[in-house]
């Protein structure tokens, strides 16, 4: 049995299992001795001109209340229920993909719950299981969540709305890990969004394709007959007045004749391409450098485009076809201390290499304890306080809706990352 699996097993008794560690402990579901938190008052309303909160342009938080210790809860989609049955493994094969998911992100926990115990913090980090997106409903959550300062969760759009209203109730943050939907939040500014939204990728994307134009036009890809595309495409925001842009249909991609009117050779040519199903966009790349094998293209995709970046593209390609997307998270161990010395201590701990989970989990995990321990709960107003995420510039704004009212906090830091010829570089 394989290493994940053994760990695997070790989560699986989490009723049972208790890390008894003197400063910062890592429990997992619910202690008897929970009990609720002090009230805290109510978010004071700002520089707004109704008492309808839908039409708050700013918020005022509430003074912390500062604690002995801390409790952050943390769910993670185990599914432990449709794994083991009576103490056995009911499924062959490899594990399941969101279950090894949550497997490596309680792997990043570990290490930071070590790093909170070395440095005094005194935090308890509760590990809960999500068996389905139904499971866990306002009442369950109300019971459960009690005594949290804070809840971190790894979760789809449709379990976040029940934690989001919570967390605005108990006034303590509410911190979506994974998904990049807002699940229809309204006016919650304890809700926060970590994985940027398609609309922040896209705004991303359209800024870096026309910082610097070239004498040909900005060649637009579009699908619009295929719904997140087509969204995707209303999110770049394109402005034909301020940039040169011809849209073009690739429901079915266009014979070469018609693309030659288009793009020049010895030039750069970009090519603007919202596309999220990465295997059509590679089909669609492929024809492109059939047609012109000798042309360059700068190719500005979605973030679903990682997958591209494979050998075998490169041979393909060459370095005729540069392809560049966007990611909130880049870890790399040329010359990056942070990430060497995290490297160096997952290894020591679980005689593998750390993969983007592992660390994602441990930077979020110390960077918000360190806030929670600094600031208390209500955290948010010192969120430029980034001394302890040691490896992403996390740029947590406003979101707000159409009249300018806040609906919630979301990270809106991005990297570009540009693929050729085998080569990485990131900005």
């Amino acid at each position: 049995m394989n290493r994940k699996l053994n760990l695997f097993f070790s989560s699986v008794f989490f009723v049972l299992l208790c890390f008894n560690i003197n400063t910062a402990k890592a429990q997992f579901w619910k202690s008897k001795e929970d009990t609720k938190p002090a009230s805290k008052p109510k978010p004071k309303q700002s520089a707004s001109k109704s008492n309808d909160k839908s039409l708050r342009a700013t918020w005022t938080y509430p003074q912390s209340i500062f604690k002995e210790r801390y409790r952050i809860d943390v769910l993670l989609p185990f599914q432990l229920n449709t794994l083991i049955k009576d103490s056995s493994l009911i499924f062959k094969g490899r594990v399941p993909e969101m279950s090894q998911a949550a497997i490596d992100f309680y792997e990043g926990i570990s290490i930071a719950i070590d790093t909170l115990q070395a440095m005094g913090y005194k935090t308890d980090i509760y590990v809960h299981d999500i068996p389905n997106d139904a499971y866990w409903t306002a009442n369950k959550i109300k019971d459960s969540f009690a005594a949290s300062d804070l809840i971190l969760a790894y979760i789809s759009s449709q379990s976040i709305a029940p934690f989001a209203d919570y967390a605005l109730k108990q006034q303590i943050n509410f911190v979506s890990v994974f998904s990049p939907s807002d699940a229809g939040v309204k006016s919650n500014p304890f809700f926060i969004l970590m994985n940027p939204s398609l609309q922040e990728h896209c705004a991303f994307m359209y800024k870096s394709a026309t910082q610097e134009l070239y004498q040909q036009p900005l060649v637009l890809f579009k699908r619009e007959h295929t719904s997140i595309d087509s969204l995707a495409c209303q999110y770049l925001q394109v402005d034909t007045q301020a940039h040169s842009v011809i849209k073009v249909a690739i429901e079915q991609l266009p014979d070469s004749s018609f693309l030659a009117t288009l793009f020049q050779p010895l030039k750069k040519n970009k090519i603007l391409m919202p596309v999220m199903d990465a295997a059509y966009a590679e089909t669609v790349l492929n024809k492109l450098h059939q047609y012109f094998p000798n042309y360059l293209f700068e190719v500005y995709g979605m973030p679903s485009w990682k997958t591209l970046c494979t050998p075998k593209n490169t041979l393909a390609w060459g370095t005729s076809i540069a392809i560049q997307y966007s990611q909130p998270y880049y870890f790399e161990e040329n010359n990056n201390e942070p990430v060497l010395n995290f490297t160096h201590r997952f290894q020591a701990k679980y005689s593998s290499k750390p993969n983007e989970l592992n660390f994602r989990a441990y930077e979020l995990i110390f960077w918000l304890s360190d806030l929670v321990n600094k600031y208390g709960a209500v955290f948010n107003s010192n969120l430029n306080d980034k001394d302890n995420s040691p490896f992403t510039g996390y740029n947590l704004q406003f979101v707000k809706n159409a009249e300018g009212a806040i609906d919630y906090l979301e990270n809106k830091h991005l990297y570009l990352y540009r693929f050729q010829g085998g080569t990485f570089l990131v900005k």
